[in-house]
């Protein structure tokens, strides 16, 4: 038993370290913030783990993937150092255009966020009920704070035949090419109802749409398969 428990204990120290050698993480990427949290369990450099409060403290926070995050606090107080796998809270730092297709706005939650090369992808909520999936993130693009009722600076009003989505999760592409880099849209039944798709152009079986939603700005080429005209 003791040498199952020794073999756990290995495993969970390793783990996160791992994590990110496999993924190829720079161990000086660190997103830079400030947080409050009430209790965060903290394993620290020999192992032991520490239920420790974060009050209003400058934080650098790096993805370690599968779930675990490296945690350090700078400046008075307590210090932190070592790595939890509880959710940090990260956010995107300013408004920020990925891939040419979705523009969205600063103080956008980020969650699900995974190393990737040497940058990281994640999971944005843009709108209730759609999620933008697997968007290519970097260090100076997060910031660790708390997410906030984030909205563009400037509005539009597309104009134009409106299709809605027949898929829960299709992909938009910046050309009508399947080899452009995509943005991943999942939707829930409600929001595949209620969103408007706006055509811009045509090509063959391709799709050039719009769509302004709460916390961005969505253009992009999709297949008409994946979109219906009412």
């Amino acid at each position: 038993m003791r040498v199952l428990a020794l073999a756990v204990w290995i495993f969970a120290a390793l783990a996160p370290s791992l994590a990110a050698q496999d993924a190829g993480v720079s161990p000086s990427c660190e997103i830079r913030g400030h947080l409050s949290i009430a209790a965060l369990h903290v394993v620290g450099p020999r192992g032991v783990v520490s239920v420790m409060s974060i009050d209003d403290r400058d934080v650098r926070v790096t993805p370690l993937g599968r779930g675990f995050f490296r945690v350090r606090t700078h400046g008075p107080g307590s210090r932190i150092d070592g790595r939890t796998e509880e959710p940090v809270p990260l956010s995107l730092a300013r408004e920020t255009t990925f891939s040419g297709i979705a523009t969205v706005a600063a103080g956008t939650g980020v969650d699900e966020i995974e190393p990737h090369a040497d940058a990281f992808v994640g999971t944005l909520s843009v709108h209730d009920g759609v999620l933008l999936r697997n968007v290519p993130l970097t260090c100076p693009e997060l910031s660790a704070t708390l997410g906030t009722d984030a909205r563009l600076d400037s509005v539009y009003t597309p104009r134009g035949p409106v299709w809605r989505a027949r898929v829960w999760r299709f992909r938009l592409r910046p050309s009508p090419d399947d080899e452009s880099p995509p943005i991943l849209i999942e939707l829930t039944p409600q929001a595949r109802a209620a969103i408007a798709w706006i055509e811009g152009n045509r090509h063959e079986s391709w799709v050039e749409v719009r769509a302004a939603l709460a916390h961005a700005r969505l253009v992009g080429w999709a297949r008409d398969t994946d979109l219906t005209l009412p």
